[in-house]
Formats: structure tokens, C-alpha cells, sequence
């Protein structure tokens, strides 16, 4: 899972990223709800969230969410980066 801190947003080309793996008891906590069933809705979701965009890079989702959902940009520090990097 990767995590993206705001405060590190201020210059989207020198980004840091901090990467945490899942420990074996929580896979296995993870496998047995995905085998319960009670989470289906929720795991369907996140596969068609993941189909559609897991290939895209920090910048083309960074500029597609700020092309999609403009309105909730409007305090953004690094909006003019971002639409300009195209």
C-alpha cells in the first residue's frame, strides 16, 4: 500500500513515498472476510477502481482528478503544476 502525505505534495516531481507492507496475520484476517462474502460489494468496487486506473501514473491521476472533479482543487498548492505537466 503506498500512502501520500499532502505535506509532501508541494513539488509533485521530488515526491517521497513510504511504502508499508501487510503482515501475515492481517493477510490472513484480509483472506478470511473476502472469503465471507459480507465484504463482496466492497471488494468489486476496489477491483473496478483498481482495472481503471492501477496503471496510471501519480501524474496521470493527479490530472485526471483535477480535470474531473475541478471544484474540489480550489485550495490546491500544486494545481497549476499539475495541469500545466501536460
Amino acid at each position: 500500500m503506498l500512502i501520500f502525505l499532502p505535506s509532501l505534495m508541494t513539488n509533485l516531481f521530488s515526491l517521497i513515498l513510504e511504502r508499508f507492507i501487510i503482515t501475515r496475520e492481517g493477510a490472513e484476517r484480509i483472506t478470511a472476510l473476502m472469503e465471507s462474502g459480507d465484504y463482496e460489494p466492497v471488494i468489486n468496487g476496489i477491483r473496478r477502481v483498481k482495472r481503471k486506473f492501477g496503471n496510471y501514473s501519480l501524474s496521470d491521476l493527479l490530472h485526471y482528478v483535477y480535470k474531473k472533479f475541478p471544484d474540489m482543487t480550489v485550495e490546491s498548492e500544486i494545481k497549476e503544476k499539475v495541469l500545466r505537466g501536460r
